[in-house]
């Protein structure tokens, strides 16, 4: 299961990255981060969204998994 939430992550976390480009910006602006480049968004940006949604859709499916086999 875990296999597949990283394989499902990478392609969202690509799409929720360069929606965030106007954050990553903010962030180069205000920190002086290098953030955006004439290429897109830093690799940092990429990781640091995939490692967020990874966390996150591996806390939902451990949920999801114990209400479908103990529901109340």
């Amino acid at each position: 299961m875990f296999v597949l939430v990283l394989v499902l992550a990478m392609p969202l976390a690509m799409i929720t990255t360069v929606l965030m480009t106007p954050l990553f910006s903010w962030i180069e602006a205000r920190f002086g981060i290098e953030a955006v480049g004439h290429s897109g968004p830093a690799e940092w940006c990429y990781v640091s969204v995939y490692v967020t949604l990874v966390a996150f859709l591996t806390v939902g499916t451990q949920r999801l998994i114990s209400q479908v086999r103990s529901p109340s």
